[in-house]
């Protein structure tokens, strides 16, 4: 069945590792966790606390729309999810999908030959016109210090990884990556477009986001950046 995962560290062991202050499940290390069971997932409470709590794993069939997922087809029922919102109509003329397949096309690569993920995994919508924030400092560093980040790129061993993220995030770069060195990528200065080195990073370069990289008619620094990743041998 499609969908197992193992989770063989124990309470103890969990609670330590992400600094949980309230658990009152009953976990136990399994080496054949399948879809429909309860499972351990770490959360944050109204105080940015880290707690743990016993939730179904799976897709929630409460709702119409989930009804044609079955539980034991839920890895192919997350890629099609996965694909559908990379190339909706909502999506596929975004700048940030325009780049991603550019830089694919530039660098020869299959049409999905690459990752997506996020520096910080959740936004604030909570403002009005439903635009997108960065969340308050505190929860960004609960959620952030779990190093989900770090364990992604542990996982998928990229080649390369570009940060689309400007300089109003190194601060965040800073804290997840202790001791990141950045230099410039001629003939621009630091802020603008930086070689990254760090050792949990492979080669690594930090860009302006593609929403400012058109809104600024910098465009062409896609193609620069296809050319720096080009000069790496891989």
């Amino acid at each position: 069945m499609c969908g197992r995962y193992t989770l063989t560290a124990d309470t103890d062991a969990l609670i330590k590792r992400f600094n949980i202050k309230d658990y009152q499940g009953e976990h136990k290390p399994r080496y054949n966790i399948a879809p429909t069971q309860k499972n351990p997932v770490v959360l944050l409470n109204e105080k940015t606390e880290r707690i743990m709590t016993d939730m179904r794993w799976g897709f929630d069939t409460t709702e119409g729309k989930r009804q044609d997922f079955a539980s034991n087809d839920i890895i192919s029922a997350l890629i099609e999810e996965a694909k559908n919102f990379v190339t909706g109509p909502k999506d596929k003329n975004r700048p940030f999908w325009i780049a991603s397949f550019n830089l694919t096309k530039l660098l020869k690569l299959p049409k999905y030959g690459f990752v997506w993920s996020n520096l910080i995994k959740i936004d604030d919508m909570s403002d009005v016109g439903n635009k997108t924030a960065r969340v308050k400092q505190d929860i960004e560093q609960k959620l952030c210090g779990l190093g989900l980040l770090q364990e992604e790129i542990k996982i998928t061993r990229p080649n390369v990884v570009v940060f689309f993220t400007g300089p109003h995030y190194d601060n965040r770069l800073d804290e997840d990556f202790k001791g990141i060195d950045k230099k410039n990528v001629e003939p621009y200065k630091e802020r603008q477009f930086a070689r990254l080195k760090h050792e949990l990073l492979p080669n690594s370069f930090r860009i302006y986001h593609p929403d400012y990289l058109n809104w600024a008619g910098k465009w062409n620094m896609i193609e620069l950046l296809a050319d720096e990743v080009k000069k790496i041998p891989i």
